[in-house]
This record gives C-alpha cells, structure tokens and sequence, in this order.
C-alpha cells in the first residue's frame, strides 16, 4: 500500500447536501473513504445502522474518533476551532470556511442536526469502524455486503495508484467489479465525486486525469449503466457532479 495521502482533512470538501438527498442510508449498512469522516458522520445522521470506513490514510481512524468524541463533548459553534485544534494527527488546511461547511455538511447545518448527532453517537459509538486499506484492491471477505459504497472522489486520484504501464480503464473496471461483488442487491456506489463538472468533462481528453473523462469512464464500464447526478454549491458558486451506480 501506497504511503500517500497521509495528512488529514478536518472536515469534507465536497458538497455532501448536494448528493446525499439521492441516497436511502435509514438502517443501511455502508462503505466509504474520507479521511474528515464527514460521510460516516452525515450516513449516521441520516439512518445508517452501521458505517465502515476503509481509507487508505493511516491517520483517518485516530483523527475520526478523536472528533467524534469532540462533537459528543462540544456544542456546534465550538466544533470548527476544536477540530482544527488537534494536533495528535497531521492536518491539512481547511479549503472551506466554517460558513462554508455549515451549508455543504448536513450535520453541521443546524443544532437541531447536531444534537440529533451527538445523541446517535452517544447511543451507538460502535456505529462506525474504521479499517486501513486501499478502496482499489479490497481486502473484504466475498460474503461481506454493503448497501451504500460511497468513493468520494479517491479515483480522481486513479492514475497514481496504479503501475504506469497499466491501462486506467482496465483498472477502473477491475475495480468496479470487484466492489459490485460487495454491493448488495438494489445497492448503492457512489463511483466519482467531479469538482466544477464542466464541458472538458465530457470529451476523451485525459489531460485532468483518466477519470475526469466521464465519456471514457462510461464505456469502460458498459454494459453497466452509470447515473449522473450534479447540484450547486451556492455558497461557493460552484457546479459539481456525483456519477454513481445502482443495481
């Protein structure tokens, strides 16, 4: 496994409002990646029964239990300095504002969401596991199902996973099809997460990175039929797109 990504991010820089609302998480059980933790967090709040996070980060299971114990301990105006005053694991510097995230992360939006949160957290504080690996090469046992796979945007990052003289999109569908095995029927896969979707996004140009390339993301996974979702940011102005899979 790859030592990379290593420092932690304190909170999400993805709009997790936008494309959460696509997604049934009440009494699922889900896979995802994010070093924040912020997809287990929100999955929890919206009604997933349990939550695994599998992230290549070393860090990501100390930082995500030290800030769930921080949001069971604290009230929502005193989490953002808290968060970002850890110092136990390397952090990266916050891209959003405090403004900013209060609007793309659900669980921070209100104190109503908070408090239902902290409540779920101090209930169930087993409700998220944390394992090390690389989403790219599973180490899951067959039988091991989940309802919800969410990637955030970990195969943006495709490229520099993989050996050089290996083809992208031969990887990415040896990938889709080993985590199809974990998918359970009418399952949900968050494939990609795509920052400011624009029309350079639906050539063939590789030049951002072979999964940039939705057209040849597309026809490396047919005859799978792949769904786009995309939504706005307001708070930062910004287009952004989720292309996802459902059995």
């Amino acid at each position: 496994m790859k030592k990379i990504f290593q420092d932690v991010y304190p909170f999400t820089t993805e709009y997790i409002t936008g494309y959460f609302k696509e997604i049934d998480f009440k009494d699922k059980k889900v896979l995802t990646v994010g070093s924040s933790s912020d997809q287990a967090f929100n999955a929890i709040l919206l009604g997933a029964g349990k939550v695994v996070v599998y992230d290549i980060n070393e860090n990501t299971a100390r930082f995500g239990k030290l800030k769930r114990d921080i949001i069971t301990q604290v009230p929502r105006k005193k989490l953002y300095s808290r968060v970002n005053s850890i110092i136990d694991v390397p952090l990266s510097g916050d891209l959003f504002s405090e403004k900013d995230l209060r609007f793309m992360n659900p669980y921070m939006s209100s104190d109503k969401n908070y408090n239902k949160l902290q409540e779920l957290l101090r209930t169930n504080p087993d409700s998220i596991e944390y394992k090390t690996g690389d989403i790219t090469r599973l180490n899951l046992d067959e039988d091991d199902k989940y309802d919800v796979i969410l990637l955030s945007n970990a195969l943006q990052y495709l490229d520099l996973f993989i050996d050089k003289d290996k083809d992208p999109y031969k990887e990415l569908k040896r990938i889709f099809d080993e985590l199809k095995i974990h998918l359970s029927e009418e399952g949900f896969l968050q494939l990609l997460y795509i920052y400011s979707i624009g029309k350079n996004n639906f050539t063939k140009s590789t030049v951002m990175g072979s999964t940039q390339s939705i057209v040849n993301v597309v026809n490396a996974l047919l005859p799978n039929i792949l769904s786009m979702s995309h939504f706005t940011n307001k708070s930062i102005n910004q287009e952004d797109a989720i292309i996802y899979y459902k059995r």
